[in-house]
């Protein structure tokens, strides 16, 4: 009977903070999809119900979860944005087109179906928090409002960017690199700070002054100007920010107390091989593993590219396993295995895998340091370059350089890393500090959104520079008016000065 009762009892404490909860995200991106998915298994670990909004198809199957597909995205993107034109100007990032390509996303999403799947819901329907992923989406704001503005958690899988620290009333200070930046923290030159200043301060000047306006163009046709509010204004009400950013993935950086850190909340323990690939890995001597992520793919690189990959793989004494999907036929070397799908997260834990080479995506960069595996890096754009270059100058990296680009070139790269073993020691280390925590991110995530939840918002954990401009928050006014001071201080001592020199003068005339 005291056994019922207590069950009884756990079940009326877990049901007592179950929540509604509805997720936004809008960035067309399978990686980003895994992210939030994971968060979401959190969130459903915990009894809460989840609604997720998304470009993808849900990847998990619970009787609280529900994905309202925005349809179509994936192939508007590729019919506007060629990823395969990186190949031919790699390491590029264009500040304008990233907001262009997410104002297309946004305005293609106000004509989906999910969309107006949930515009359908009651009137008095109620979600009791909104977890909105903050890279894009501006134009579906509207949906705070119609839900009864419930509390608002942002969150990036992308990390810490420099306009999610200024919505969050923190500055991303110059010492940190952009996100694209090939420089480390520690060896900016003053021309490296200059041009890292003019691109932070770039992408937040032009996603104010152009890419919001639009937002809200498109926010008012849709939905009306009783539901619109100025995007600014709505994202001065998020709660908190948890962003895939720490100190040993990316670099040291002072988070405000409404920042949250869960960097590598979608890593999880390395589970068995899949069966198709336990005995290769039984008998081979090492692995090698070969992915380029979700946006360039193996099979988008050009033949001329993949027969120099096979050149030097022909040549290894170890088993390279490819996500390939062999919709183009290629023919590969003995030792080079080919699949359309791969668990990465559990080969990178295997112990056989001596080297992964990647496109340093985030989330795959930060499996491959949890599992202490170092890399060789081919990076075409955005975050990819500064990923690699942060491992490069940690020494657990080597980086391939797609316009030098030969059998030799990538032999030489892959041997430097397995023949030192600097590299393996060095991931090794991060590996060590990654799990070294008092709970997991995903755990610190789920705490965060229920503290929410429990207080109703997090406005007690704002900084005061939340509502300050940045000439005060940076004490320009400060500066202008001592410098102002100091200067008519020291032209009144001059025309003391003068004044007294033209009288001394006259008296010795006199």
């Amino acid at each position: 009977m005291l056994k019922i009762i207590s069950l009884l009892l756990v079940y009326a404490f877990t049901a007592t903070y179950c929540a509604n909860i509805l997720g936004v995200t809008t960035l067309i991106s399978h990686s980003h999809h895994l992210w939030n998915e994971k968060l979401t298994e959190g969130l459903l670990k915990n009894g809460h119900n989840v609604t997720l909004l998304s470009h993808d198809m849900a990847r998990i199957k619970h009787i609280n979860y529900t994905v309202l597909h925005l349809e179509g995205g994936y192939k508007k993107i590729r019919e506007l944005y060629n990823y395969e034109e990186s190949l031919f100007r790699p390491e590029t990032i264009d500040i304008p087109n990233f907001w262009k390509m997410l104002g297309i996303v946004c305005a293609h999403d106000l004509s989906t179906e999910g969309l107006k799947t949930l515009m359908k819901y009651p009137e008095d329907y109620k979600f009791d928090l909104i977890i909105w992923d903050l890279i894009g989406g501006e134009c579906l704001y509207p949906l705070i409002k119609r839900f009864g503005n419930p509390p608002v958690v942002g969150v990036s899988p992308f990390g810490l960017q420099p306009y999610i620290s200024s919505m969050m009333g923190s500055h991303y200070f110059n010492y940190i690199p952009f996100y694209g930046a090939s420089y480390s923290d520690r060896t900016m030159s003053f021309w490296d700070r200059l041009r890292n200043t003019f691109s932070i301060n770039y992408l937040n000047y032009l996603r104010i002054i152009s890419h919001l306006p639009k937002m809200q163009m498109l926010a008012n046709d849709h939905f009306g100007s009783s539901l619109t509010e100025p995007p600014m204004e709505v994202e001065r009400n998020f709660s908190l920010a948890l962003v895939n950013s720490d100190a040993i993935f990316n670099f040291p950086e002072a988070f405000p107390p409404n920042i949250i850190s869960v960097a590598g909340l979608h890593i999880k323990p390395a589970k068995p091989i899949q069966k198709d690939l336990r005995k290769i890995f039984d008998t081979s001597r090492g692995i090698i593993l070969f992915s380029l992520g979700s946006n360039i793919q193996a099979e988008s690189l050009k033949k001329n590219m993949m027969d120099h990959f096979n050149r030097c793989f022909e040549t290894l004494p170890y088993t390279v396993i490819m996500k390939f999907n062999n919709t183009i036929p290629r023919e590969f070397p003995q030792n080079v295995i080919v699949r359309p799908w791969l668990q990465i997260n559990d080969i990178l834990g295997h112990p056989k895998t001596k080297l992964f080479i990647s496109h340093g995506g985030s989330l795959s960069t930060q499996e491959a340091m949890y599992h202490g595996v170092p890399i060789v890096g081919i990076p075409f754009f955005v975050d990819q370059i500064g990923n690699i270059a942060k491992l490069v100058d940690r020494k657990i990296a080597e980086k391939l350089e797609i316009d030098k680009l030969s059998p030799e070139h990538i032999c030489h790269k892959i041997t430097t890393v397995l023949e030192n073993s600097t590299y393996y020691e060095n991931a090794q280390l991060i590996s060590k500090r990654v799990k070294d925590h008092q709970n997991t991110p995903l755990q610190r995530a789920v705490f965060w959104i229920e503290y929410i939840l429990r207080h109703g918002d997090g406005e007690h954990l704002s900084l005061a520079t939340r509502d300050m401009f940045t000439f005060q928050t940076l004490n320009i006014d400060i500066f202008v008016f001592v410098v102002v001071v100091i200067a008519t201080a020291l032209v009144l001592i001059i025309l003391c000065y003068v004044i007294f020199q033209k009288q001394r003068i006259k008296f010795k005339v006199d």
